[in-house]
């Protein structure tokens, strides 16, 4: 009993960190063609913006089994936007553009590294130059939290 309850005490502080919310995960910083991992709520920065994984959720009014994934983009100026990545059957990598440049946003399968972790991405950096086909994909604005 003596020799438990030093490791009792030890272990306090990091249980009322936990219950308290103080567990979450700091942002991490990402590398563009290399695979990645955020579940919902986490953050990964980049060189040229911050990527944080918002929810998975379904269709609204809608019976059909497609999750969309919601990223957030949050630029150096402060510029937000949203990918969505929707899992049709096609789960093929998703071009979009932001400020700017072209991106390519890979989830659950990789052409180059195969089968990704759960929570899994890979997001390729097009090179400077390459146009951004708005058809192609378009990271939606979002405004500026006022806070």
């Amino acid at each position: 009993m003596r020799k438990l309850i030093p490791v009792l005490l030890a272990l306090l502080p990091t249980a009322a960190l936990a219950q308290a919310g103080g567990s979450e995960r700091p942002p991490e910083k990402g590398r563009y063609n290399t695979p990645e991992s955020a579940p919902p709520g986490w953050t990964v920065i980049f060189p040229d913006f911050k990527l944080r994984f918002l929810a998975v959720h379904g269709l609204p009014d809608s019976d059909l089994p497609i999750s969309l994934y919601d990223y957030e983009l949050e630029g150096r100026s402060g510029k937000k936007a949203t990918v969505t990545y929707a899992t049709t059957g096609d789960i093929g990598p998703k071009p979009f553009c932001f400020e700017g440049r072209a991106y390519v946003l890979e989830l659950f399968q990789s052409n180059k590294f195969g089968r990704l972790a759960p929570y899994g991405f890979v997001l390729w950096k097009k090179p400077k130059g390459t146009p951004c086909d708005e058809r192609q994909g378009t990271a939606m604005p979002r405004e500026k939290d006022p806070s």
